[in-house]
């Protein structure tokens, strides 16, 4: 995208901080030109969520700025960087009022990542393998290990886990594509539920679960390569179309199923599944799919309509070679 990469380079460039306010201007400009001045069918901020999320991928400038910045942080920690600032950060801290930090400094151990192993401090007999430690070294690591266990590791969860990541890596070399890393690092900290997942529960009475959106979102995504398809299916999970339920909130007046079935204020349940005059046509789409497949397949909007096949037939996700006549559920 080309005016992606010229915000980048402003800000890197500038050594300024963009007001809040800038981004909210952006975020309705480029909402603006993509609905093409009316009325926002979607969110902006779902149409931002990756597309296994429900999104379109749309960029976030303002989390863009941020990764901008924290790309620092990842050169600070990275040893190939050069520069006469990480000197003077490094002779601060600890080192200056314990002699003995500053040596193991010197023997390379200059963050806490680099006495971790999955997440559990290493053996003192490992570290002083690994860095040349000394006996007289013990106490300072004994400190140093109680620390860790009560005031971090405590701290540490799994949604931030990510982006902590791409920092300890950078300790041992800086990662290629930094800033996009990190950009998705910051995108993982976002509530990935839409409104449209509840919706969807509350019309069909079902129970989605994050993996079960985060599962029916990429099936839309990979299941064909037709872009218009895909663009189809993206629409009808995230409730895209105005339906005669919406349409009478709009105008104020009762509106009929498209499909004439005489329903009033038919919603998107009622258009794409439960309509009386799409009963043959599911009968005939389902009888049809067991004729090929071999499989019994119960008639589930969860399947059919919304794309997520239960967890017993997940090796169908990689290949169509079923057992003949093997049930999709247990």
């Amino acid at each position: 995208m080309n005016v992606l990469s010229r915000f980048l380079y402003l800000f890197m460039s500038l050594p300024i901080v963009v007001p809040n306010s800038y981004f909210v201007t952006w975020d309705k400009l480029i909402s603006r030109f993509i609905w093409g001045g009316k009325k926002p069918r979607i969110k902006y901020k779902t149409l931002q969520l990756d597309k296994e999320h429900g999104g379109l991928a749309l960029p976030n400038l303002k989390q863009y700025y941020y990764a901008a910045q924290l790309k620092y942080i990842a050169c600070w920690c990275a040893p190939e960087i050069k520069a006469q600032w990480k000197q003077i950060e490094m002779n601060l801290g600890a080192c200056r009022t314990d002699p003995a930090f500053a040596r193991w400094r010197d023997k390379g151990l200059t963050a806490l990542c680099l006495f971790l192993e999955r997440d559990e401090i290493k053996s003192f007999e490992k570290l002083k393998s690994e860095f040349n430690l000394e006996n007289r070294d013990l106490f300072r690591y004994l400190q140093l290990r109680h620390f860790y266990n009560s005031n971090v590791k405590q701290g540490i969860t799994l949604k931030g886990k990510g982006l902590i990541t791409i920092f300890t890596e950078s300790y041992r070399h800086l990662p290629n594509k930094t800033i996009s890393r990190l950009y998705k690092g910051l995108q993982s900290q976002n509530d990935n539920s839409v409104s449209a997942k509840s919706k969807w529960e509350k019309e069909l009475n079902i129970k989605l679960s994050e993996s079960d959106w985060h599962d029916l979102c990429k099936t839309q995504q990979t299941s064909t390569r037709s872009g218009r398809w895909k663009e189809f299916g993206w629409k009808i999970i995230l409730r895209f179309f105005i339906t005669p339920q919406i349409a009478t909130k709009q105008q104020g007046k009762p509106k009929y199923c498209w499909r004439q079935c005489g329903h009033v204020n038919a919603n998107h349940s009622h258009i794409f599944w439960l309509c009386d005059k799409l009963r043959i046509f599911w009968d005939s789409v389902i009888k049809t799919i067991e004729g090929i497949m071999g499989y019994i397949i119960p008639k589930d909007p969860q399947i059919f309509l919304l794309g997520l096949l239960p967890k017993d037939s997940s090796s169908l996700h990689v290949r169509f070679v079923p057992t003949p006549h093997r049930p999709l559920t247990s």
